[in-house]
């Protein structure tokens, strides 16, 4: 995304929405330079089965 960083997106999300679940997905920063709190990373390439376990790890953490 060339005006924001993924972190700072997530970010500016969360002011808004504080409860909204994301998964940052990212191919150019490494994971120590991403310090976004309560957010699970994935780094790309991944194969579909980890793109799925992790959605499946942040819907089975919601308690409603």
């Amino acid at each position: 995304m060339p005006e924001v960083r993924g972190d700072e997106l997530v970010r500016q999300i969360r002011q808004k929405c504080p409860y909204v679940d994301v998964l940052l997905v990212t191919g150019a920063l490494p994971e120590e330079k991403l310090r976004v709190e309560n957010c699970p990373i994935l780094k790309k390439p991944f194969l579909p089965n980890s793109l799925a376990e992790a959605v499946k790890a942040i819907l089975s953490s919601q308690i409603h």
